[in-house]
Parts: C-alpha cells; sequence; structure tokens
C-alpha cells in the first residue's frame, strides 16, 4: 500500500513539473513572438531631420520714375511736375532683410538746373514738394507701414539738402512699396535764360 501511495506522488509531481515545464516554455515563446513583432514594428516607422536656411535679404531701390518732365514756362512763371498718379511710374522699395529696422525714404537734387552748355537754373528755394499726397501701395508686406514726408522746400543741392520723402518707423517696413504720386513745383527766376535745362534728383533709402 505505501509503494502505491509513494508511486501516485510521484506521478502528481511528475505532472507538476511537466506543467511547470510547459508554462515557461509558453512564456519564453511569448515574449519572444512579442519582442518580434515590436522590432518589427520599429523597423516601419524613421524620423527625418527637415532643415532651413533663411538668408539676410538687403534694403533696396528697385525701380525710380526714368523721368519728370515739368513741361514750358516762361520766366517769373510756376511749373508743377509729378511721377504719376498711378503706381506704375513709382519709387519702389524692398527691404527683405527680416529684422524690420525701418527705413527712410529721402531725395535731393546734386546740382542746379543746367542746360549743358553752362547755363543754370538754382534749385534753392524754387523747388518745392509736397510729399504729404504721396500715394504708398502694398505690393508685399503690411498697409499702414509706410508713412508720408512733409511738404517742404529743397533749401539747395547736395546730399545736406535731402528732404524725407517717406518713413517706416522701427518694427515696419518689411516687403516691397510702391512710391507715387509725389507733386513737385518749380518757380522759374524771372531773370533765367530761355533754354532746355535739364537736373538730377538723387532718391536714396537708409
Amino acid at each position: 500500500m505505501e509503494v502505491k501511495a509513494h508511486k501516485l506522488i510521484g506521478r502528481e509531481v511528475e505532472k507538476a513539473r511537466q506543467t511547470l515545464v510547459m508554462g515557461v516554455v509558453l512564456f519564453v515563446l511569448v515574449t519572444m513572438s512579442t519582442s518580434v513583432f515590436q522590432s518589427v514594428m520599429a523597423a516601419n516607422s524613421g524620423a527625418t531631420t527637415v532643415s532651413i536656411n533663411v538668408d539676410a535679404g538687403t534694403l533696396d531701390i528697385t525701380q525710380v520714375p526714368s523721368t519728370l518732365n515739368f513741361g514750358n514756362g516762361v520766366p517769373g512763371a510756376n511749373i508743377t511736375g509729378n511721377t504719376g498718379a498711378t503706381s506704375g511710374n513709382a519709387i519702389i522699395v524692398s527691404d527683405s532683410r527680416g529684422i524690420e529696422p525701418g527705413w527712410t525714404l529721402k531725395s535731393y537734387f546734386n546740382a542746379d538746373w543746367n542746360d549743358g552748355f553752362g547755363t543754370t537754373m538754382t534749385i534753392a528755394s524754387k523747388m518745392y514738394w509736397y510729399a504729404n499726397n504721396i500715394k504708398v501701395n502694398n505690393n508685399v508686406g503690411t498697409d499702414g507701414d509706410v508713412q508720408t514726408g512733409e511738404n517742404n522746400t529743397f533749401a539747395g543741392t547736395g546730399s545736406d539738402n535731402s528732404l524725407t520723402m517717406a518713413i517706416a518707423a522701427s518694427g515696419n517696413g518689411a516687403g516691397i512699396f510702391d512710391i507715387y504720386n509725389l507733386k513737385m513745383e518749380y518757380d522759374i527766376p524771372i531773370d533765367a535764360t530761355p533754354t532746355s535745362y535739364t537736373a538730377t534728383m538723387i532718391v536714396t533709402v537708409v
């Protein structure tokens, strides 16, 4: 009887051992299968670094009117000129610097009227402009960023006698702007020599 009991106990112990072994094997197989699945999933995705460089741009005048014709007048007459009532003949300012420090558009005459043969007419106190009437067209930028200058008289020639045409304050002026409809007047001196004169108006932006 005792021998039978030992054999029965032995069989039960063996069954328990086999069950334990099978459990360990199944655990290992499930764990390995999960690891393989995770490994496959990781191989099906990736990350790409996308980069871009933003270069520093410039502040430029890209267009100025080719001519500004005052027409005809006799000594003592007041005559007018205009850069144009539409943006087709505009002064174009482009600011692509990105940091928006602002800018100022100025202009001056480099010398008096000259007929090319030595005859001149003075600019000082005879040439006026109406910068307050200027129109600004926003091509690429923000409306209201650019303010017009003041109506004024040229005190003389040269850069020291520049007048302000338009201003973009700090934090403004990025983009492209058409500046046009600049009206100018000139009082022909009463003692002016009748001939054809030209002068050069320099436009700068800083």
